[in-house]
């Protein structure tokens, strides 16, 4: 589900606490196979790629790669 501006609704920051917001994005979790965002094939754990004008560092988990904003 995306993000509900108008409630809060699945923010892109985590909550640690009820009530309170973390101000740190949550990774964005992508299909090893997705179609949608084109990851090279050689991309490494911890390494850090421009991907649509950001930079994310890139973690592999199961099936699934964990884009996180690189600072």
């Amino acid at each position: 589900m995306g993000y509900c501006p108008r409630c809060g609704e699945n923010s892109a920051f985590g909550a640690s606490e009820p009530g309170k917001r973390d101000l740190r994005p949550r990774a964005l979790r992508i299909p090893a196979g997705s179609r949608i965002v084109n990851l090279p094939s050689d991309v490494q754990d911890g390494q850090v790629i421009q991907y649509g004008g950001s930079r994310f560092r890139v973690r592999r988990e199961g099936n699934d790669y964990l884009m996180e904003i690189a600072e």
